[in-house]
């Protein structure tokens, strides 16, 4: 006569065991997957967090300057101005700050400095073209070695 039975007390703690490690490994590559998108985790845990708020401010702010034109972007007599926005890179508050800081975005608070160029575009029809270009650094090293986290640039066409 055969008698059918249960799992045996090792089996059950094997399993458990088991079980155990797997959720321990998924929970530590859900908690490293948050780090690397920038939920959790401190500015240098996060980089792709970064990046993405790095590229909609520039998107923003080239779109700003393309909404107000480079002609009130800079003063009419200068045929090109740079803004720096909070600071230079010598840790100063901007010594010229950004004409028109109060109506475009605001740099975001996780990145050191953002810098603004309107000038000629060397590759366009001469006084036809400006090229705007924004630079954001994300530490004073960054900053002072001149190699920005983020720069984008576009080219703007003369209203008249």
């Amino acid at each position: 006569m055969r008698r059918d039975r249960g799992f045996t007390i090792i089996e059950i703690l094997v399993a458990m065991v088991l079980i155990s490690i797997v959720l321990m490994a998924s929970v530590h590559l859900t908690i490293a997957m948050l780090r690397i998108v920038g939920k959790t985790g401190s500015p240098e845990e996060r980089p792709a967090r970064l990046r993405s708020v790095a590229t909609a401010w520039a998107q923003a702010e080239l779109e700003f300057i393309q909404q107000i034109g480079f002609y009130t972007a800079c003063p009419s007599a200068l045929p090109s101005c740079s803004f720096w926005s909070p600071r230079d890179c010598t840790g100063y508050p901007a010594a010229f700050p950004d004409p028109y800081a109060g109506d475009g975005p605001r740099p975001p608070e996780a990145f050191y400095a953002a810098h603004i160029v309107v000038d000629y575009d060397p590759t366009g029809p001469p006084d036809d073209l400006r090229l705007v270009k924004v630079e954001l650094y994300h530490s004073s090293a960054e900053c002072k070695s001149g190699t920005p986290f983020l720069e984008a640039s576009t080219s703007l066409g003369d209203p008249q």
